[in-house]
This record gives structure tokens, sequence and C-alpha cells, in this order.
């Protein structure tokens, strides 16, 4: 995996699930352990794409939701890659990110995969992924061999070492939630 640079500074708006850009959207649910806050989801397990958007129930008005978080989801395999994760610059740095990804994964049912480019901000969110009680982390190599992974250093170990910036094993990280 390769560590990339990414800004950091977002301003989501507003999410108004009464328009017809968003009609298709469902709500799913009030997110466990992110206080004021429910998710929105347009497709479902099995499709080739899953767009997200967690709202702060708390902060509506006739534009509508606040969003605080927006998440697009690509088919990979039988798991979901994350294309996209951006939140909003009010909401940042409260942890909201792992909770969202294990809120989704027991929700819909599906295994998310780590990008093969992470941020800083990427790289904290899967660490702390791995800390989560009810979520299993591993990696699996080139030729599928499977890795328990665990957390040195807010980065991500295997028994061969850190998983970024190893180029002899190429690894793909999963979560699934237990």
């Amino acid at each position: 995996m390769n560590r990339i640079d990414y800004t950091k500074l977002h301003i989501l708006g507003r999410f108004n699930p009464n328009t017809e850009y968003t009609d298709y959207f469902e709500r799913i649910g009030v997110v466990t352990n992110v206080a004021g806050c429910d998710a929105w989801v347009e497709g479902e397990n099995g499709d080739d794409q899953i767009a997200v958007e967690i709202v702060s129930r708390l902060n509506k008005n006739r534009r509508g939701y606040q969003r605080v978080m927006e998440i697009t989801l690509s088919k990979y395999k039988d798991s979901y890659h994350v294309e996209l994760a951006r939140i909003d610059s009010k909401y940042q740095g409260h942890g909201i990110a792992p909770k969202v990804y294990k809120y989704l994964m027991r929700k819909l049912g599906i295994i998310l995969k780590a990008g093969n480019q992470q941020s800083p901000g990427g790289r904290y969110i899967w660490a702390k992924m791995a800390s989560m009680a009810g979520l299993d982390v591993f990696a699996l190599d080139g030729r599928g061999n499977y890795y328990d992974v665990e957390v040195d250093d807010n980065e991500l170990v295997t028994t061969y070492g850190k998983i970024y910036d190893d180029s002899r094993r190429r690894m793909h990280v999963f979560a699934v939630a237990g």
C-alpha cells in the first residue's frame, strides 16, 4: 500500500432527501455511537456502487440536513472499496469515520477494503478500526495468503512488518464486523 497526501478542509453543505437528485436514498437508521446522526444510503449489498450520506438530525433546515460525512463505496470482488470518504471540517477529529464504517458493515452486511493508497487520515481510521471490538481487520497478499493485522505506533502491521510502503508484498486490507 502507498501513502498519499490529501486535503483535510471540506465544507460538505446540506443533504436534502426530497430532491430529484437524492430521491433514491433511503434512511437506514441512527448511526451507533455518533450522536444525532442518521445514515442515508443509495444502493445495497451486491450493487456495483453504494453512496452514503451521514447527516446531523440536530442541524436541519428547509434546505435539508447538515452533511457530516459522505462516502462512495465501489464493489471489489466480495467486498467494497472505500472510493471516497470526506468528513465536514466541523466534524473532523471526533473519531466519526471508524464508527460509521463499523455501523455500515453491520447494517449493510458488507466487508470493507482499504484503498491501495492511504492518506494520513485514512491510515489513522484503519488503525483505529483494527483496535475496535467487534471488528476483524486482516490482510491478504497478492497470492491470497491471510495475515492478522495489528496496530503498532498507529500503523497497521503484520508478522512481516508494516503494511504501508512494503512493495515486496502487495497487501490488501479488509475489515468485517464480527
